[in-house]
């Protein structure tokens, strides 16, 4: 490849390098649409809830190796990306009906105010794990 400026070749990476040594293979940053044209798979970063990034932003994605879930951050927290979340039953959520859960509470959990919260089966709160319900909400368990 040559400079446009003076023409002089460039030196871009050694032809055996994964990518040319276009990319750092550890932090790499692009910026636009970064497409992927092939039927593999995309290896995401994966560590334990104690290892979540301290400085998350928004977007980010990771496998939680404790949890055993895809999770995203968003809007301050770190939530699971499509875990049987359940039906919204339309009105973009506002009509919320069918509940899909785990029977397993593994880390703590507040309640959203001024909602009813339902889960169905012998749930099990692990030891240390705190599930906090607001004097506006209720949770019951069928």
């Amino acid at each position: 490849m040559r400079n446009g400026a003076n023409n002089a070749w460039l030196e871009i990476g050694a032809s055996n390098a994964a990518n040319l040594g276009l990319a750092l293979l550890a932090g790499a940053t692009f910026t636009g649409e970064v497409i992927f044209n092939s039927t593999g798979s995309i290896q995401l970063p994966s560590g334990t809830t104690a290892q979540r990034p301290g400085s998350a932003t928004n977007g980010d994605l990771r496998y939680n190796s404790s949890e055993h879930e895809v999770e995203a951050y968003k809007n301050g927290s770190w939530s699971d990306v499509g875990s049987g979340q359940g039906a919204t039953g339309g009105n973009n959520g506002d009509n919320a009906v069918f509940w899909e859960n785990q029977l397993t509470v593994t880390h703590s959990y507040t309640l959203t105010a001024a909602r009813g919260v339902g889960s169905f089966g012998e749930i099990v709160i692990n030891s240390g794990v705190t599930v906090t319900i607001p004097s506006t909400s209720s949770w019951t368990i069928v």
